[in-house]
């Protein structure tokens, strides 16, 4: 039930109202250039602003949140249809990112699952997949750092939820 998760990770869940961690600007999917959208978060009195949507392989730019045909370039063209590549690709990018300490909030963390519906290129149940992204959890943990709540797969599913972002204070240890 979701009130009942809700209510166990109270103590860990908070909501930033001076951030967004989720734009996309011009040089990914989005309609606006990095210095509009600073230019109008500072108008709204936003401290914050970030977001990263691709994955650098080889000096190649791969769009991982844009439209299916990007995701699909970059799939079958740099990782040669290997989503398992593409998915140690990624996490382990996102986990050499958490080291390096340049920010706090870690965005993105499901967004391989976004063109991955009925399972279609992989069970995100199974252990190598589970395990890449507790690893990436616990090195997000460790460096106390934030973590993103994306709901829009769900809003593009057709469920009445609208994107949010809100942010974890802090990641439980595994039980």
């Amino acid at each position: 039930m979701i009130v009942s998760a809700s209510m166990k990770y109270q103590a860990y869940m908070s909501l930033d109202l001076h951030s967004d961690t989720h734009m996309h600007s011009t040089y990914s999917d989005g309609s606006a250039t990095i210095a509009e959208m600073a230019e109008a978060a500072f108008e709204k009195g936003m401290t914050t602003i970030a977001s990263v949507h691709t994955l650098v392989v080889g000096g190649t730019f791969c769009l991982l949140n844009g439209n299916e045909t990007e995701f699909h370039t970059c799939l079958n063209t740099i990782f040669k249809k290997d989503i398992r590549s593409l998915c140690r690709a990624y996490y382990h990018a996102r986990q050499e990112a958490v080291q390096t300490g340049w920010f706090d909030i870690v965005g993105h963390m499901d967004v391989l699952k976004k063109f991955n519906t009925h399972h279609r290129f992989f069970n995100e149940t199974e252990a190598w997949y589970r395990e890449l992204v507790e690893d990436t959890l616990d090195a997000v943990r460790d460096r106390k750092m934030k973590l993103e709540i994306n709901m829009g797969a769900m809003a593009s599913s057709g469920s009445k939820a609208r994107s949010t972002t809100t942010t974890t204070t802090s990641i439980p240890n595994r039980e």
